[in-house]
Parts: structure tokens; C-alpha cells; sequence
């Protein structure tokens, strides 16, 4: 999938997520965009997903460098 068909799915799931959530304005508030979470089932946003293994990334990469 190249990058215009992978923007254009993403703006057309937000259109569709929107609807379903009667979300009608510009702007969303935190409060509201916890209440999509909820109501998708998404309890916890990790913002640094990878942390652990990016972490043992380096470590692998020092020590394959000495």
C-alpha cells in the first residue's frame, strides 16, 4: 500500500469513527477522546511501545561494536 492509499484509509476510518461517536466538531476534548477509548475498548495508550526492545537494540549493537 503506498502512502496516499494508507492517508486516505486513515481520513476515511476518522470520518467513520467520528459518525459512530457523534463527534460533529473541528475539535475534540481530552474527555471526549477518552470516551471513544473506552467505548473502543482501548484502556491504556503506551507512547513508548518499543522502549524495552529498543533499548536491548543498543545494548546488542554496543556490544557488537567492541
Amino acid at each position: 500500500m503506498n502512502r496516499k492509499a494508507y492517508y486516505r484509509d486513515m481520513q476515511a476510518l476518522a470520518l467513520e469513527m467520528r459518525k459512530r461517536h457523534g463527534l460533529t466538531r473541528a475539535d475534540i476534548s481530552i474527555k471526549q477522546m477518552w470516551k471513544v477509548y473506552r467505548a473502543e475498548g482501548i484502556e491504556r495508550i503506551d507512547f513508548w511501545p518499543n522502549l524495552n526492545t529498543f533499548g536491548q537494540h543498543i545494548s546488542m549493537m554496543n556490544v557488537a561494536s567492541q
